[in-house]
């Protein structure tokens, strides 16, 4: 959406997945976490939900 940030954006799309796959949000927030930069947070999201998301 217009005027969202890209945090925005992604937490809302974990969300969803979350929700989707019964995945629990903190678990994934907490892994992202532990080291927040951009290439070991798409480990964790191809961890969490292979195939499905993934920073560019």
């Amino acid at each position: 959406m217009v005027g969202e940030s890209l945090n925005e954006v992604l937490t809302r799309e974990i969300e969803t997945l979350c929700e989707e796959t019964g995945i629990a949000f903190n678990d994934v927030l907490t892994a992202i976490m532990k080291d927040p930069k951009p290439n070991k947070i798409n480990d964790v999201l191809e961890r969490f939900f292979p195939g499905e998301i993934k920073l560019v």
